[in-house]
């Protein structure tokens, strides 16, 4: 991809190049050009895990357990029972949800 952009630059030598994102800031000085778009990695997440990321996460998820209980195999769990136990699991109820920021699209996909 690099050479690529390479042969394209040449055409519009005076154009500020821009070839890099995060992942490609981990690739060294070569991909870097005039600018690079680091995203995610301002945020502490590391898009290219072979590359050690020195930034910080900036945020973190904290909610408090409001309940436990422990449930049998087969019994199902969350609004519309759309998890089901795979065998006896004790679960614990956190207060953070759609209210707080949790998008509905997550509600299946997703569990801690």
């Amino acid at each position: 991809q690099r050479l690529a952009f390479e042969r394209l630059r040449k055409m519009l030598p005076e154009a500020p190049a821009s070839l890099t994102n995060s992942s490609g800031i981990f690739l060294g000085e070569r991909f870097h050009y005039d600018l690079a778009r680091p995203g995610a990695a301002l945020y502490g997440i590391n898009p290219t895990p072979a590359k050690s990321n020195p930034m910080l996460p900036v945020v973190r998820l904290q909610a408090k357990v409001a309940q436990t209980r422990s449930v049998e195999k087969g019994a199902g769990v969350g609004y519309g029972h759309t998890y089901h136990a795979q065998g006896p699991l004790r679960l614990a109820t956190i207060s953070f949800g759609y209210a707080d920021g949790w998008q509905r699209r997550a509600a299946s996909a997703a569990w801690f």
